[in-house]
């Protein structure tokens, strides 16, 4: 047994002296060179290794450092960095005769790949030339695998500039992941890294044919938004922020001119707040081609409704231009009117809302400002409160009732042009009971009103009415019903509702001119 344990130990240790060996001979000169040249074949630039030492433990390996790849610094862009390397050779091939020397894979640490999209919207992309290395990895050495560990892209953009005026530089950290580099392109079948705070994976390539990314996540954080937009060639809109669960999935994709690109993927984002608008359960398909990013479909509720529709952005001009079509049903008017302006409880019911519309800026008083289009509501079961429609009439002609300074309605719907900061509308009808209203008037943004309505009664409420009050049957129109003209003005919160009394009394003069005249031809 102690004859077995030392011929074991003297193998052992005829291993390790081989070994060391071996590996003294690889960091060597020659050696050396073989790893330079299988790297500088595999990344498509010269790669030159500062100084190398002999590792045993866990297994014999190589570490080196001082690594310069390509005539650049470290923070150049295009460009390619590295920290360090961890070589793992095939210690056999380079100890026995006639073997091709082979390494089983070399650890790229700290690598940093560095793109570029210039100013004028071309992308730089440090990618071997065409015919470049394949798996053998360089002359005279046969090069396994490449794997990199805390690795990082770096998108930096020139037209996309960030706050202190210099281009926008986005970064994906703690990359792991196994390169490829064959015919001149290099690939990531697949990685994982941290977008800031966000856990990611995805995979890229980049090379004569383009460049491809695809990102994905099971839930980006609302800070990293930011980031996501400027990956994607985009400005941050101001007022977006995001809160939950928000998965996404995202593809660049970079032409063959490497000036073409189209961002396409996909988000769900269980909460998102533009301004003082909050959308739930928001999901839709993107695509950005041509400056033109658009949401199509675009689903989301909001206020206890349900929204359909899509928004196009174009962003080729000096202010992105909306273009947003949508149908809201089954809204909670009073929710919606509370949050979003000081018009609380002042208008309640539940209603749908369709509109095409388009504007212009990066603020949201600048869309509002150039909002233009057209907007139809329809409400249901509601009430307008401070507005005293029956108590004005009654004021003014005297019928005894209707004395609320409330209405209630069953209907209240209208189509609205809007432009110049204001909405006009022909077909406003609201139906409360035995009273109609409609007419035709405007609402500016800044919630003033002018109007020029009809109030309607039904016909039995104008039989009921004249029986009582026997003036107003003679405002009745040919069905029999009473018409009174009513003005309203001020504003949303403060309506001034005014019985337009010289229109009755200059009918009802007319009206017995009319009959003194009829009764005067035929005496005659």
């Amino acid at each position: 047994m102690k004859r077995l344990l030392i011929i074991v130990g003297g193998l052992i240790l005829l291993l390790l002296v081989l070994a060391v060996l071996g590996l003294q001979a690889l960091k060597s000169g020659a050696g050396k060179g073989k790893i330079e040249a299988a790297l500088s074949s595999a990344l498509g630039q010269p790669v030159v290794i500062g100084s190398m030492s002999v590792q045993l433990i866990p297994t014999p390996a190589l570490d080196a450092s001082g690594i310069r790849i390509g005539g650049a610094d470290s923070t150049a862009a295009p460009g390619i960095a590295l920290a360090r390397l961890h070589v793992a050779p095939v210690l056999s091939s380079f100890l026995i005769p006639g073997r091709t020397p082979s390494i089983d894979h070399i650890e790229l640490v700290g690598l940093v790949v560095s793109v570029r999209r210039d100013k004028a919207g071309h992308w730089l992309a440090p990618v071997p030339p065409a015919g470049g290395a394949s798996k053998s990895g360089g002359p005279g050495v046969e090069l396994h695998a490449l794997r990199i560990r805390d690795g990082a892209i770096r998108v930096v953009d020139d037209s996309l500039r960030a706050a202190g005026g210099g281009p926008t530089v986005t970064t994906i950290s703690n990359v792991a992941a196994d390169l490829q580099a064959e015919g001149g392109t290099l690939k990531v079948p697949s990685f994982t890294g941290r977008l800031g705070g966000t856990v990611v994976s995805g995979s890229t390539e980049a090379g004569p044919k383009g460049i491809t990314i695809h990102l994905s996540s099971e839930s980006i954080e609302g800070a990293d938004l930011p980031r996501l937009f400027a990956l994607a060639g985009m400005r941050p809109f101001p007022g977006l922020a995001i809160e939950g669960k928000a998965p996404f999935e995202m593809t660049t994709s970079v032409a063959p001119d490497f000036s073409t690109f189209v961002v396409t993927g996909k988000a769900a984002i269980e909460r998102v707040k533009m301004n003082t608008i909050t959308l739930q359960s928001l999901q839709a398909p993107f695509k950005l081609a041509k400056g033109i990013f658009t949401l199509d479909p675009l689903t989301f509720t909001m206020y206890r409704g349900r929204q359909q529709g899509a928004v196009s952005i174009d962003l080729n001009q000096p202010e992105p231009v909306y273009t947003i079509r949508t149908t809201v049903d089954g809204l909670d008017v009073d929710q919606a009117l509370s949050a979003n302006t000081t018009m609380k409880n002042l208008l309640t019911g539940t209603g749908k809302l369709t509109g095409n519309v388009r504007g212009s800026g990066s603020t949201a008083p600048a869309i509002e400002k150039s909002l233009a289009g057209t907007l139809r509501f329809e409400l249901v079961n509601g009430v307008v409160r401070n507005f005293p429609l029956l108590a004005a009439i009654n004021k003014a002609i005297g019928i005894t009732e209707g004395t609320t300074s409330d209405t209630k309605f069953q209907s209240f719907s209208g189509t609205a042009k809007i432009g110049g900061g204001k909405a006009q509308t022909d077909d406003l009808a609201l139906r409360a009971g035995e009273l109609s209203l409609v007419g035709a008037g405007t609402l500016g943004f800044d919630q003033s009103l002018t109007f020029k309505t009809l109030a309607i009664f039904s016909t039995a409420k104008s039989a009921e009415l004249a029986g009582r009050v026997g003036l107003v049957k003679r405002l009745e129109n040919a069905r029999g019903e009473i018409q009174i003209p009513v003005t309203i003005t001020g504003t949303a919160t403060a309506p001034k509702t005014t019985v337009d009394v010289q229109s009755v009394a200059k009918k009802q003069v007319q009206d017995q001119l009319q009959k003194g005249l009829i009764k005067l031809f035929q005496k005659n």
